[in-house]
């Protein structure tokens, strides 16, 4: 059974908040992965959301995981990225733009495989859902400390 929307969304929008307020020293990891916030364009509303998100450190590169807690249905950022794979990214203080794609074979296993050794912990969300889990990989562009304006969560 996957977690209830409500719930998901309430865990993200508190971590948002907390990781915020302390400047990303709280709440900054999660199932053994970095926490960053990312920040993304809604591909119907044109609005930049701002949320958490565990990332798998790959090189200079950060691979996020669409499990969306096991839900039958991908994250509503997974889509916005589709339509625009243009997003920010804040770590440890530091804001950088990125652009973002979707791991294909025979790279998503490689990826799979190395979140597995970090965070096993996905497998339960495998096991909830029919769906493929999709790997999305950020290419960070460039420092940018450009503030977007954004709407916790979504």
């Amino acid at each position: 059974m996957s977690m209830p929307i409500w719930l998901i969304r309430l865990i993200t929008k508190s971590n948002y908040l907390i990781y915020r307020a302390s400047g990303g020293r709280l709440w900054n990891t999660t199932a053994g992965l970095p926490v960053i916030l990312l920040s993304v364009t809604g591909r119907k509303t044109g609005k930049v959301y701002t949320f958490p998100i565990g990332v798998l450190p790959d090189g200079n590169r950060l691979v996020l995981v669409g499990s969306n807690g096991g839900r039958d249905q991908h994250p509503a950022w997974y889509h916005n990225i589709l339509a625009n794979p243009q997003v920010q990214i804040e770590r440890a203080g530091k804001k950088f733009r990125a652009t973002a794609r979707v791991a294909e074979s025979p790279e998503y296993e490689r990826l799979w495989q190395a979140l597995m050794t970090v965070s096993p912990d996905y497998k339960l969300y495998l096991r909830m859902t029919t769906r493929k889990i999709p790997l999305v990989i950020l290419s960070p562009e460039q420092e940018d400390q450009h503030e977007p304006t954004a709407n916790p969560g979504n």
